[in-house]
């Protein structure tokens, strides 16, 4: 980490440093939540305690290491912004398209539900007594937190 600071290694040019990662290269405006689902909680909390310096090019450095299931890693912030709610006109055709498949989905189990309905099931006697019996079988081996195989 001090020989990439000295030599002013930038963001693109570490990778050229240390192992390459399976997931992503960069983490730019991603989440706490989304970096504690690749590196773990307390990486993720590590992280964005990071203070930031400048949005000066010259005063990113590299920082860590930080420990997370997959090793050491050495990260570079290269700016924090809050979070933010968009503003509608900035979402409104997702909006529409989530509200189009929400209703498509209700189109479909209302359907599917009327197809439902208009079946009767009727079972014999003789596999009513079976599925009766197997129930009760099933009943009393989870009371006893036996299992079949057991």
């Amino acid at each position: 980490m001090k020989e990439l600071n000295l030599k002013k290694v930038s963001f693109s040019e570490g990778l050229q440093h240390g192992d390459r990662f399976p997931y992503h290269v960069n983490y730019v405006e991603r989440t706490p939540d989304f970096v504690a689902s690749h590196f773990g909680q307390s990486m993720a909390d590590n992280v964005f305690s990071i203070p930031v310096s400048s949005s000066s090019p010259d005063s990113q450095q590299w920082k860590g290491p930080f420990e997370s299931p997959y090793g050491y890693h050495l990260v570079m912030i290269s700016r924090r912004e809050a979070g933010r709610y968009p503003a509608l006109a900035d979402v409104v055709g997702q909006v529409h398209q989530d509200a189009q498949r929400k209703q498509i989905r209700q189109n479909l189990d209302k359907t599917y539900q009327a197809i439902i309905d208009t079946y009767q099931v009727e079972l014999s006697e003789e596999l009513t007594r079976k599925t009766e019996k197997n129930r009760l079988s099933s009943s009393l081996t989870s009371e006893a937190g036996l299992s079949k195989e057991s």
